[in-house]
């Protein structure tokens, strides 16, 4: 385990703190704006050892660009399509561990462990787009 520094502290609570699973440049300007002098490879770095660590999941949405959540309890993700707002989503653990069973018993895969990304429109966009 790394020591924890000033800056990996301050990505660390950005991360917590922030409920829309930001990607690094995000955190980045965050940081900027609490006055840190941070530089951006630091704070992918930092965001890297934390996954690695198990302290924060991290995900791809459909740009491809890597978001990052430190809600690290079995969860899934609900992305839109349009606005790409991403917001948590529990999921009926039947269907997970139905989901789990299947893996183990179609393949040689055991211990399955799964992130489910389900793409769809936010409440916000589907207004608009009416």
């Amino acid at each position: 385990m790394q020591r924890e520094t000033r800056q990996r502290k301050l990505v660390s609570e950005i991360l917590m703190e922030s409920m829309d699973h930001p990607d690094a440049l995000t955190v980045f300007r965050r940081a900027e704006e609490r006055g840190a002098k941070i530089s951006l490879g630091t704070v992918y770095r930092t965001l890297e050892l934390l996954v690695n660590e198990g302290k924060a999941i991290k995900f791809y949405d459909r740009s491809a660009v890597a978001r990052y959540d430190a809600k690290i309890l079995p969860h899934h993700h609900l992305i839109c399509k349009i606005c790409r707002k991403v917001e948590d989503w529990e999921g009926e653990n039947l269907y997970s561990e139905m989901i789990r069973k299947e893996i183990e018993k179609s393949t040689s895969f055991k211990d399955v462990d799964f992130h489910m990304i389900i793409y769809g429109i936010c409440e916000e966009c589907a207004k608009r787009s009416r």
